[in-house]
């Protein structure tokens, strides 16, 4: 049980590398805290997007969306995967973050699996929810705007060329979804 605390796991994981990082480099102590400094700075922002993604998705099936979402009637795999496709891309819009938006439609969506109300595999809902978080990159959105600043481009250029691309990739990448939904509904 005190392996499988998360908090715990994270920890000894720290550890663990700072370990290796000491036997393979043998740093300074400076050195080794300015290696520590960028690696946990890097991994803590990944587990605060994570948890406030969760964390909306939560708040967002308390007031009631995703049980409204879960009383719809039993749809064809092509709707719920046109349905969590466009809520990714609702909430991407809106908030900026793919990662959130991501995490917050895949915490809206999770009851439809997790009571087994599917007719399909669940990989087609989360290859729905990824293509969703792809489309309508735009100011709100940090890395439009790495992408805009290392590129050289204005922002009225990048709003020209990423986000007419980026709305290209997750238009296909929904339809390769839903041909593989229609076409292979089931794991093999």
């Amino acid at each position: 049980a005190v392996f499988g605390d998360k908090n715990i796991c994270m920890t000894l994981a720290a550890l663990f590398s700072m370990l290796m990082l000491l036997f393979q480099k043998r740093p300074s102590f400076a050195e080794l805290s300015t290696s520590m400094q960028k690696a946990l700075s890097s991994a803590g922002v990944i587990i605060l997007v994570t948890a406030a993604g969760g964390a909306l998705g939560l708040s967002l099936r308390q007031t009631g969306v995703a049980d409204l979402i879960e009383s719809l009637p039993q749809s064809s795999p092509v709707v719920l995967c046109t349905l969590a496709f466009l809520l990714t891309t609702a909430i991407r819009t809106a908030q900026g973050s793919a990662s959130v938006a991501m995490m917050t439609a895949a915490g809206i969506l999770s009851g439809m699996v997790q009571q087994g109300q599917l007719d399909f595999h669940p990989i087609y809902l989360a290859l729905a929810i990824g293509c969703g978080s792809k489309p309508i990159s735009w100011m709100n959105d940090s890395g439009f705007l790495v992408i805009a600043r290392m590129s050289g481009m204005t922002e009225q250029e990048a709003l020209k060329y990423i986000t007419p691309m980026t709305a290209a990739m997750g238009l296909f990448g929904l339809l390769l979804t839903i041909i593989g939904v229609t076409l292979w509904p089931s794991p093999l």
